[in-house]
């Protein structure tokens, strides 16, 4: 196993956004899905298989580090239906932004969020982010947007026919 492996809520979160760009490792014990280790050079291509961490600016204009995953460097619809945002507290608190196809949706969604962080809706959403210097790609893919509600939803069906061309 790696030496540098390790479960994902174990690194600090100063050497999270020093490194920037993290891999899903297969040599975890038991299994678990959770272990990362580096990506020793950025900017990347692509982030298949791999997560960022950054800052990201919530509506009130507060920087927040955070963790982003399923990023689509080529295609931003399918990052916009699928991307994934972790809030890192300080601490154990960390929160993971439930989808609004995701089965939690009440109990982790954007309402949600901005109860843990104790502030209004209007003050977290929209969340923006730049992945520049991270990662390689289209402005419409590096640079985006979370709203506290999508633009448009997608049918179950739609989003299937999505993931699965």
């Amino acid at each position: 196993m790696s030496a540098v492996a390790r479960p994902l809520r174990s690194v600090p979160v100063e050497e999270l956004l020093r490194v920037g760009v993290w891999k899903f490792t297969s040599e975890a014990p038991h299994g678990d899905e959770t272990w990362v280790e580096p990506v020793p050079k950025v900017p990347v291509s692509t982030l298949a298989g791999r997560i960022a961490a950054l800052n990201v600016r919530l509506a009130d204009d507060t920087l927040s580090p955070a963790i982003l995953g399923n990023i689509d460097l080529r295609n931003p619809a399918l990052s916009q239906h699928f991307r994934t945002l972790t809030l890192i507290g300080r601490g154990p608190a960390w929160f993971d932004l439930a989808r609004y196809h995701d089965s939690d949706y009440d109990s982790r969604g954007p309402r949600a969020l901005a109860d843990f962080l104790g502030l209004p809706l209007s003050a977290v959403f929209p969340i923006t982010y730049d992945l520049s210097g991270l990662v390689l790609g289209s402005a419409a893919c590096v640079l985006g947007q979370i709203p506290a509600e999508p633009e448009k939803r997608l049918s179950k069906a739609e989003l299937i026919a999505m993931a699965m061309p």
